[in-house]
């Protein structure tokens, strides 16, 4: 679980730098950002002799980067995003494909701090703040 709250922090990190020069990959890594901090969130649901199961077999074979499948399955173990992180999540999804990593182009500046203050929330309310 911690693995994946650090991968999100400095996720989050490298989009505030792109942020500031537009270039895409601040959208690319807000994106994946949210998609650890949902997984981190997730794995805190499970027992800890599960969590290296639930990696292997749940992440990397079901969910992959699919952030509505991830929504899903915290609502099945009762885990709701509030209100922002729902808000959030809906800006995050908008903007943010796998594919962008592949993509070499530049963003506007308000769009791409949009997309990183959406995923700063979501990353928040997985952290339990």
């Amino acid at each position: 679980m911690e693995m994946h709250l650090d991968a999100a922090r400095l996720l989050l990190d490298g989009s505030r730098a792109a942020a500031t020069t537009g270039n895409h990959m601040a959208i690319y890594h807000a994106g994946y950002a949210v998609e650890c901090a949902l997984k981190a969130r997730y794995l805190r649901t499970q027992k800890a002799s599960h969590q290296g199961r639930v990696i292997v077999e749940v992440f990397k074979k079901r969910v992959k980067h699919d952030l509505d499948e991830l929504k899903l399955m915290l609502g099945e173990e009762s885990v709701f995003l509030t209100a922002s992180a729902k808000r959030g999540m809906q800006i995050v999804k908008s903007r943010w494909s796998t594919e962008m990593r592949y993509r070499s182009r530049f963003v506007d500046h308000p769009d791409a701090l949009k997309v990183l203050r959406a995923a700063e929330v979501v990353a928040r309310w997985a952290e339990g703040e």
